[in-house]
């Protein structure tokens, strides 16, 4: 659990990841200064309602589609990771919410590439439920290596190649 706000995010949120054999099989973000929360189960997809969540509605969440490097809205939450975008892609208007835009669509891709496993847990699972895709700078998937790359799954490969990650740990 990290009640940190590492990830420089506009609130204050509990961030919750629940390992099974090595595997994040449920996460949560809940956020009672935005009244919002939002959650994955391996299997089950990404979901956004309000908190607390007595009688409210579930969103199911979906990343965009966008293809192309050229059309994709990119963001990242640190200057220097902002620095390493490639110049192809539009750059998306700064936001401290940039993970929840990329899980409800809104954009396309975020670099991080830095903070602890315990801000990039409770992500990983919510944005690859949400379709969305998770390479570390080790080019794997655990959350623990320093943060990487976060996408909606379509530029993905052609992202990491113009980031200098490797293609597989």
């Amino acid at each position: 659990m990290d009640a940190h706000d590492d990830l420089r995010l506009a609130f204050a949120a509990a961030e919750v990841a629940g390992e099974l054999r090595g595997t994040t099989e449920v996460a949560v973000v809940a956020s009672p200064a935005l009244r919002r929360c939002w959650w994955a189960t391996r299997g089950e997809g990404s979901c956004e309602s309000s908190w607390p969540r007595r009688g409210s509605e579930t969103r199911r969440l979906a990343v965009s589609t966008t293809a192309t490097l050229a059309d994709a809205a990119l963001a990242a939450l640190d200057d220097a990771s902002r620095a390493r975008l490639p110049p192809s892609g539009d750059r998306a208007p700064v936001s401290p919410l940039r993970l929840v835009e990329l899980v409800r669509g809104e954009i396309d891709a975020v670099l991080v590439e830095r903070y602890h496993a315990r801000d990039h847990a409770p992500w990983v699972l919510p944005v690859e439920e949400a379709g969305g895709r998770f390479t570390n700078r080790a080019g794997g998937r655990a959350a623990d290596r320093g943060g990487g790359l976060y996408s909606n799954a379509a530029p993905h490969g052609r992202l990491l190649a113009a980031l200098g990650y490797p293609a597989r740990p």
